[in-house]
């Protein structure tokens, strides 16, 4: 341009040049993370006084220029892309300046926002509190929140907290933003604990024996998932005890995705067989899922402990738990009876109820009774009925006269004592309404020594000791 001057009273004509610049950031208000990083770009035009164009922090303190990359020169413009780090927390500018002039500048917010985790487990439809730190604060409410996988987890609140919802198992992450740009984020794991194996399919799938080695063992084998495969390894397994058992675990501690039990010795109590609750759970979560498992023995078999260990069968070892052993003996195989009482030893069992294998294999309707189906229904009603025997015979007045305190029977048709060879003494029968001159009174097809026995076998109705029945095969075996 060209202009007039006066001096020293003289007006005379100068001359000088004059540079119009434009220089535009984009954006015009930059937020960054502390300790981040962030880019910007600053337009220049006319593009060849690139050269000429500084950038510098109003606060370094705050914001850093970490970049400025070279020209890129187009069509009458060049552009500069510059990168801003956050140094600490606050509000300062970047200014682009010509000869130490400012000709634009951009605002710079640098904001700290955290949370109180990095990680979060939840169980699914579990709900998590997390806290949530903006700093500088005037920004907090600014401050907004995503879920990457809202089929996972999702968000809900505001500063200072929120709230986060497991919906199905799987990974999110959670992101806190402004604007645009998300200053902060944390992990969300969602749980879904579950007991794969057993599943109760088949129905004996659930089913665990002790096995027949002299210390017997039973194994208690199980599968899991969290749903998430990196934290499988984290999950914990536990079962009860078995009183008189010891018990240990495959891995030890039980942990991960699969288990084995080991139960190591039959225990000496029946009611400590049976149904035993299997727990899976996730520790961080709680989350967690449970399975009935059945404990039971081989029927058949004779590991168990106490007397008879080796030759009388479990079988007979925890029935007579039940019904009580006194006045019991085992008798092993016999040709077609389930008991006997020997009232004179002559079946090397003195005064005692004699229980055969076959209760085992063999109903207990021989005499017309119809109550019991083989297995511990048979047992339980033979027992009943052989002590009513022996009763009958402590009843019967036969004298004792060996002085063993047990009475002697003097032989059928003895007159004045068994006269019709029932095995009835006459004096019972009178007592308890039979004929003592005939062995069958009411013509039923059943002698009178059978009918209160048979009668009495009632006091064990079919089926209602199942619950205490844990042999293999037996009452709950095939469920």
């Amino acid at each position: 341009m060209r202009a007039k001057l006066t001096i020293g009273g003289k007006t005379v004509s100068a001359s000088r040049s004059v540079n119009i610049i434009g220089i535009d950031f984009t954006p015009s208000t930059l937020y960054v993370r502390a300790n981040g990083e962030r880019p910007a770009g600053a337009l220049i035009t006319p593009g060849n006084y690139w050269s000429s164009v500084g950038f510098a922090s109003g606060n370094t303190d705050i914001a850093k220029i970490e970049y400025i990359s070279p020209p890129l020169v187009g069509p009458g413009s060049t552009y500069r892309y510059i990168k801003v780090g956050g140094a600490g927390t606050g509000s300062t500018y970047i200014y682009a300046r010509v000869s130490g002039t400012n000709f634009d500048s951009m605002r710079v917010n640098v904001i700290d926002v955290s949370f109180n985790l990095s990680t979060l487990y939840l169980g699914k439809s579990q709900t998590g509190l997390v806290g949530v730190n903006v700093n500088p604060i005037s920004y907090a409410y600014s401050v907004y929140f995503k879920s990457t996988n809202t089929s996972i987890a999702t968000v809900s609140g505001s500063y200072p907290t929120i709230t986060i919802y497991g919906k199905a198992s799987g990974t999110a992450t959670i992101r806190a933003y402004i604007g645009d740009r998300y200053f902060a984020s944390m992990t969300v794991n969602v749980v879904d604990v579950r007991i794969i194996e057993p599943n109760d399919v088949p129905a004996t799938d659930n089913n665990f024996d002790f096995n027949s080695a002299f210390i017997g063992v039973c194994d208690v084998n199980a599968n899991g998932t969290s749903g998430i495969s990196s934290e499988n390894s984290n999950l914990t397994w536990s079962i009860p005890a078995i009183v008189g058992s010891s018990l240990s675990s495959i891995p030890s501690p039980p942990q991960g995705p699969s288990i084995t039990f080991r139960y190591t010795s039959l225990p000496f109590n029946n009611n400590q067989f049976g149904n035993k609750t299997l727990s899976l759970s996730h520790p961080l979560t709680g989350d967690s899922d449970s399975q009935i498992v059945q404990i039971f023995y081989l029927r058949d078999a004779t590991n168990h402990p106490g007397a008879g260990s080796g030759t009388t069968p479990n079988w007979y070892y925890y029935w007579s738990q039940i019904t009580g052993t006194g006045n019991l003996a085992y008798g092993g195989a016999h040709a077609s009876w389930l008991g006997y009482y020997d009232f004179d030893g002559s079946a090397g069992h003195l005064d005692k109820c004699i229980i055969y294998n076959n209760v085992t294999t063999i109903g207990n309707d021989d005499e017309g009774g119809g109550y019991g189906p083989p297995g511990i229904d048979s047992f339980g009603q033979t027992v009943i009925h052989e002590r009513k025997h022996r009763d009958q015979f402590f009843q019967s007045g036969y004298p004792d006269t060996d002085g063993d305190g047990i009475p002697n029977y003097p032989g059928p048709f003895t007159i004045g004592q068994d006269t019709d060879g029932d095995w009835l003494s006459d004096s019972y029968e009178d007592d308890f309404g039979f004929d003592k001159s005939m062995q069958d009174t009411d013509g039923d097809g059943l002698k009178d020594l059978e009918e209160e026995p048979e009668a009495a076998e009632a006091g064990w109705p079919q089926n209602s000791h199942n619950n205490e029945d844990w042999a293999n095969p037996g009452k709950n075996s095939s469920k």
